[in-house]
């Protein structure tokens, strides 16, 4: 076994760590905005960003994570719990990192 590999951070683990960290203020941002908006409010979508959900299928020559698909699903997963849109959007805005 490669003792580097251990000493260096999975930035997959991070994704779902910082999904985790992220969920009381989702939660706070969403309770603060009417329902009948047809979008996600900027402070929402800015703290999704801030968790690296949107980077998630990328490379990471390019920037990304490239989490492996269970990873993805567990991030899409745990936004959806908060409200089926964040996980419908993390799920469409992350998807340019397969084409």
């Amino acid at each position: 076994m490669d003792v580097d590999a251990l000493s260096v951070r999975d930035p997959r683990s991070d994704l779902l760590e910082a999904v985790g960290e992220a969920v009381p203020d989702l939660r706070g941002l969403l309770d603060a905005w009417p329902a009948s908006l047809s979008s996600l409010p900027d402070p929402v979508v800015e703290r999704l960003r801030a968790t690296g959900v949107f980077r998630m299928a990328l490379p990471t020559d390019l920037g990304g994570m490239e989490a492996d698909p269970l990873v993805q699903l567990r991030a899409v997963e745990r936004l959806a719990e908060i409200d089926a849109s964040l996980g419908w959007y993390a799920s469409i805005g992350s998807d340019g990192g397969y084409y």
